[in-house]
């Protein structure tokens, strides 16, 4: 049985090794595209900043894509400019990312420019402060669904603020 090995963010001390077989992250990616069908059934390309080398990474985008049958920018979103980049090449997208980046994407002039390029917000990694939520649905238009969960556990719970 094939064994893939992640490393958990070391939260309660020094980080450990996580080990997760093959057929439990096709399962969970399953998961996902089946109990969030207003992510994945359009079919969006998929756009992150994060990196699949960790847990969230290697499901929203890398593993779930491929059960939506969604394609995946190659890369990695390090700026609001690489966004405006990104609806340029795809139009509408799915954007994978983590609460720090939209809180700076939030006060960045040409952030409010990409209204309608999200097909949907992911966000994980922390909570997502309320009046982030809130700008963000102003701003563009799209409520962020947060996940939340572990290396260990995988996603154990979500929200829409």
């Amino acid at each position: 049985m094939a064994e893939v090995v992640f490393s958990s963010s070391g939260s309660t001390g020094a980080a450990k090794r996580i080990v997760r077989t093959e057929e439990r992250l096709q399962a969970d990616a399953r998961n996902l595209v089946a109990a969030f069908p207003e992510v994945w059934a359009a079919r969006p390309p998929v756009v992150a900043s994060v990196r699949p080398e960790h847990m969230f990474g290697a499901l929203w985008c890398v593993r779930a894509p491929a059960v939506a049958e969604c394609t995946v920018d190659s890369e990695i979103v390090l700026s609001v400019e690489a966004l405006v980049a990104a609806q340029v090449r795809h139009g509408r997208f799915l954007f994978v990312t983590t609460p720090s980046f939209l809180e700076k994407a939030l006060h960045h002039p040409d952030f409010a420019a990409l209204k309608g390029a999200f097909h949907a917000i992911v966000t994980a990694g922390s909570a997502l402060r309320p009046e982030t939520a809130q700008a963000l649905v102003a701003t563009v238009g799209v409520c962020p669904l947060e996940i939340y969960g572990s290396t260990e556990a995988g996603t154990v719970a979500f929200r829409y603020q």
